[in-house]
């Protein structure tokens, strides 16, 4: 588990006699980090002061926290006019990088939603309102679709730029998954653990060709949802980087100065 930028505390409610003050409400993050300090790391960090630092420097697996890159390339992209974020799309494009039950219905969630706010016109959606679901769901379809819209080389070179040396290459999230997708786990799992970054980026390239080309959801439909064991084995290999780097960037963001007022 990764925590940054997130203050939790313990609350005493104190009534107007001594004797029936109630014990502090049990606070499940703290307890995690005291019980698993192997498997924790905290940044905290008040405007420019940093408050705590456990393990900060040590990287963690980020799941959904990685998305916080491809919405700064959106911005980037949106505000120097290399895409419109009011262009109109399909949802239909989005649902090729769904896989049903696999995100905690975050992508069905946020369609609802656009269509309940209104966000649909003629059957599309603004682009705008893809990265928000993005965002706001952590829908891992639109995620997808906009790492393909964006390009993986533009993501990643914000790496760089964001001076994020331990941070891991982005790779297609949902296509990611797909490659755990088998009854067949002990060859799975033998051979993944022959594959090289390289090679593991490389299949999963494969598979989000496929997704891409799959308009009709052939392929889609041959998913197996991976058992625990693999889904264990998923994350763990799920891009990583430290809490340090993480609370780096939303400080750079919440400055308002670190990118140009159009971004």
């Amino acid at each position: 588990m990764l925590l940054f930028a997130t203050l939790t505390a313990l609350v005493i409610i104190s009534p107007t006699t001594a004797d029936t003050v109630r014990p502090a409400p049990a606070d499940v993050v703290v307890d995690f980090i005291q019980d698993n300090p192997s498997r924790s790391a905290l940044h905290l960090s008040r405007n420019d002061t940093t408050l705590i630092r456990l393990r900060a420097d040590r990287k963690f697996p980020l799941a959904s926290t990685v998305k916080i890159i491809v919405a700064i390339e959106f911005a980037k992209q949106a505000a120097a006019g290399k895409i419109n974020p009011n262009e109109l799309v399909f949802p239909a494009d989005l649902d090729r990088y769904y896989l049903p039950g696999t995100d905690g219905s975050a992508h069905p969630g946020w369609k609802q939603q656009a269509t309940t706010a209104g966000k649909l016109a003629n059957g599309r959606v603004p682009l705008r309102e893809v990265a928000k679901g993005m965002i706001w769901f952590s829908s891992n379809a639109n995620t997808e679709y906009l790492t393909e819209r964006l390009g993986l080389d533009a993501i990643n070179a914000n790496l760089t730029e964001l001076n994020l040396p331990q941070h891991d290459q982005l790779y297609p999230l949902v296509s990611s998954l797909f490659l755990y997708s088998t009854t067949d786990k002990a060859t799975l799992t033998k051979r993944l653990n022959t594959l090289t970054a390289s090679d593991y980026a490389s299949e999963i390239a494969a598979i989000h060709t496929r997704l891409k080309a799959d308009s009709n959801g052939a392929y889609r439909q041959t998913f197996i949802f991976p058992d625990m064991t693999l889904q264990k084995l998923w994350s763990d290999r799920l891009v990583a980087a430290t809490a340090d780097e993480c609370a780096g960037i939303t400080q750079k963001i919440q400055s308002r100065a670190y990118y140009s007022p159009a971004v």
